[in-house]
This record gives C-alpha cells, sequence and structure tokens, in this order.
C-alpha cells in the first residue's frame, strides 16, 4: 500500500453494495463455485466467484468492475479518510470483521462512505479489475492508473469477515487467485460517467 502518492481519476459510479445472491442468481451466464456456508442468504454478497465470472456479471449490467484506484477513491472520499466512514478505528456498528460470516449488503448503514457505499471496509473482500502487482505504487502513473498489463493475481480490496480490524484500512490490499472464488470474495461493480464538455 505504499508509497502514497496522489492520483486524479475521471469521474465513475460505484454500486452503494456488493452484488448479492438474489441479485447473481439472475444472471444466466455466471457461474458460482462451491463453497463452505450451507445456506447463502438472497440479501447476503454473494461469494465464491471467480474473477471472471464477476466480471461477466458487471458486463452483464452493463457495468464492469471497479479500477483499484477507483476503488480506493470511493473507500476515502472526498478528503482521504483512513476507513469510508471516517477516521475513527471499526467497530461493530461501521463494518463486519473478527466474524464467522457476512451480513446482508444493506446492514451497517453507520460503515457507510461520504458518498453512501456500505460495506466497502468488511463483510467480504471485492475484486477489482487490475491485476496485483507489490511495487505498482512505486511507478504507476498519476492519471486513472489500470494496474500492470499482466500479473499472477487479481487485486481485491476492502478485507472481509474474517479479517482483523487492523486490515480494514482503505489502503490495505490483497490478492488472489483470479480463477478460484472464495468464502471471503465478493464484488460490486461501476461504470464510468462521460464527462461534459
Amino acid at each position: 500500500e505504499l508509497p502514497d502518492h496522489l492520483v486524479y481519476i475521471k469521474s465513475f459510479l460505484l454500486d452503494a453494495h456488493e452484488v448479492t445472491n438474489e441479485a447473481y442468481s439472475r444472471c444466466h451466464e455466471c457461474e458460482r463455485g462451491s463453497g463452505g456456508f450451507d445456506t447463502f442468504d438472497r440479501q447476503q454478497p454473494v461469494v465464491y466467484v471467480d474473477w471472471k465470472n464477476a466480471e461477466s456479471y458487471c458486463n452483464s449490467q452493463n457495468k464492469r468492475l471497479p479500477t483499484e484506484a477507483e476503488w480506493e477513491r470511493a473507500g476515502r472520499g472526498p478528503v482521504g479518510n483512513a476507513y469510508p466512514w471516517g477516521p475513527a478505528a471499526p467497530s461493530p456498528r461501521t463494518a463486519r470483521f473478527s466474524a464467522k460470516g457476512p451480513v446482508a449488503v444493506f446492514e451497517l448503514p453507520g460503515g457507510a462512505s461520504a458518498e453512501g457505499a456500505l460495506n466497502l471496509s468488511g463483510n467480504v473482500a471485492e475484486w477489482v479489475a487490475d491485476w496485483y502487482d507489490p511495487r505498482y505504487y512505486a511507478r504507476s502513473g498519476d492519471r486513472n492508473p489500470q494496474g500492470p498489463d499482466l500479473g499472477d493475481y487479481r487485486v481485491i480490496r476492502g478485507s472481509g469477515f474474517s479479517s482483523p480490524a487492523d486490515e480494514l484500512r482503505v489502503s490495505a490490499r490483497g490478492f488472489h487467485n483470479a480463477l478460484r472464488g472464495a468464502d471471503h470474495i465478493g464484488f460490486r461493480c461501476a461504470v464510468s460517467v462521460k464527462s461534459t464538455p
């Protein structure tokens, strides 16, 4: 997550919450791997989805996965917060962490970001568009960075329900094998906004 650096990003919109099991089940071209939860609550974030199927779902909605830079901007808000809800450390009122499973995507409104996105930290980590490179920040451009051209893993952001509180910082980065979903990884979609002249 270092070095700190200023990045300029074109306008975009980010879904207010993670994609739910119910929404994902309506995507006929999308698949989900099997996993350890016995039940999947309709309003909980969909998990066990690999990166490609997450991308396919967003495309089916005429959206896309956010870039890592967009995700971090959404989490930091306009003033650069340490957490989506502000500077205060995580609490059970703001985030789902150190727990055995996720909660419904509409829960924990106390953890909303400045623009109203829920569960950007905790609940489930989220796939973003970028390939992972631990040294990328040292050489990335300062305008609309898209991440490395290639890699072995994809970036996940936001930590998940089993993460400790100190991993819920908006700046924290993670990575995962793009070919495998996991019980702690979900996603949300983004869309570019055309600028007006």
